[in-house]
């Protein structure tokens, strides 16, 4: 009889944590703007994104972390209503953004991509800008 005590009490206890699981990677009453918002933050740390946007990657810190409250003052994630909680929530159950342990960053989940996209400075894009422009003035001087 204590075998089957013992297996009843392991099968609750799996249970209970399967259920804890499921209840922290899946947010329950996510509103449909969160919804949007958890997209639209996804796509702000893509491939297709990442790789031109520098004023998102000069938000990042070293490991590429960006504050969820910077992130929920971009103009499209205000326009939804959402707040960092809110965005935090939803992200839980993201595979392509990390959530910090705090809740309060996120970045990339692919350490390829975060090292093949780092922390750029805010004007890194007018910078390579400038290089072209430079160098079409010194191709008129030579002539």
């Amino acid at each position: 009889a204590s075998n089957a005590a013992l297996h009843f009490a392991a099968v609750e206890a799996a249970e209970r944590a399967a259920a804890k699981a499921r209840a922290t990677r899946f947010p329950a009453a996510a509103r449909p703007q969160d919804v949007e918002a958890k997209k639209q933050i996804e796509y702000y740390f893509s491939l297709r994104n990442i790789s031109h946007d520098f004023y998102l990657r000069s938000l990042m810190d070293e490991e590429g972390w960006v504050s969820l409250e910077e992130i929920t003052n971009f103009p499209k994630i205000q326009r939804l209503g959402v707040d960092a909680a809110a965005a935090a929530n939803v992200l839980r159950s993201s595979t392509t953004v990390q959530l910090s342990k705090d809740a309060k960053k996120v970045r990339i989940t692919s350490s390829v991509l975060r090292q093949a996209f780092p922390k750029a400075s805010a004007d890194a894009h007018n910078a390579d800008e400038t290089v072209i422009v430079v160098e079409e003035d010194a191709e008129e001087n030579a002539e």
